[in-house]
């Protein structure tokens, strides 16, 4: 990533913030907010493919690669496909109950693994600071957007507490984040910007049919307008146009 786009704020003054806040007597109410959230049935996985389906539906995302390596795709398929990535979005989020990794970003083991990954994406070959923002909000607003897709709902406390705690553990990726309203404009104003469909997206959806099938109609409610528009577009493209057609008339209910 390009110097110009790193933000001013260093991972030591964000780190010192942190400290202060997890000393507060909000941050274990926050913390439970978070847990519960994402601990509501098939919210994590429906969540999940609400990030990896906003992700593989931005070509400038997909074409990125890690370093000297043009084959490493970013890891930014948080709590998803892989193994590594559900790893560090569970421990983020305070939902490992390892005793090395509880806690949330509590854990200083937590927040030094969120500043690595954090390190790693900048040094991907295109990135700009303006994808690790969508990013971060695309995660952040995941599990809310999936909670309505299930008709389920989140009293005000509980948001409110969520999104304090995303807040600071987003901080840790170099990312800060303004209001939900916000961070749901500002998402939706870059997929109408960036979204289609891509011979990447196209490979990486076929994987993911193959993999977890049942979630892609359940994630597809809470996409934004223009990333279901895309998936759609992939699947029949991909021939899968029974599933296309199965999901194709799925209303917006997470807007």
């Amino acid at each position: 990533m390009e110097q110009g786009d790193r933000m001013c704020r260093t991972s030591e003054s964000i780190e010192t913030e942190i400290i202060c806040y997890v000393e507060t007597t909000s941050y274990k109410t926050d913390l439970l907010a978070t847990q519960m959230l994402w601990k509501t049935p098939r919210v994590f996985g429906t969540a999940g493919i609400f990030i990896f389906l906003s992700y593989l539906t931005v070509p400038d995302l997909t074409t990125i690669s890690g370093g000297n390596d043009p084959m490493q795709r970013p890891t930014m398929r948080l709590g998803l496909d892989g193994v590594r990535e559900e790893r560090f979005l569970r421990r983020i989020l305070g939902l490992d109950t390892d005793d090395e990794w509880h806690g949330g970003i509590r854990n200083p083991k937590v927040r030094s693994l969120a500043v690595a990954l954090r390190n790693r994406h900048e040094d991907f070959v295109g990135m700009q600071y303006v994808f690790m923002e969508f990013i971060a909000g695309i995660v952040a607003i995941s599990a809310l957007r999936a909670l309505i897709a299930l008709n389920y709902e989140a009293d005000t406390k509980t948001r409110t507490g969520y999104w304090r705690y995303l807040r600071y553990a987003v901080a840790l990726l170099g990312v800060q984040l303004n209001s939900e309203r916000d961070v749901v404009q500002n998402c939706e104003a870059f997929i109408d910007e960036h979204a289609g469909p891509s011979l990447q997206g196209q490979q990486m959806l076929a994987s993911l049919i193959s993999n977890h099938p049942e979630y892609i109609g359940r994630a597809m409610p809470a996409l934004f307008p223009k990333s279901r528009a895309a998936v759609l577009d992939l699947l029949t493209t991909s021939g899968v146009r029974s599933l296309a057609l199965e999901i194709g008339g799925s209303t917006p209910s997470a807007q």
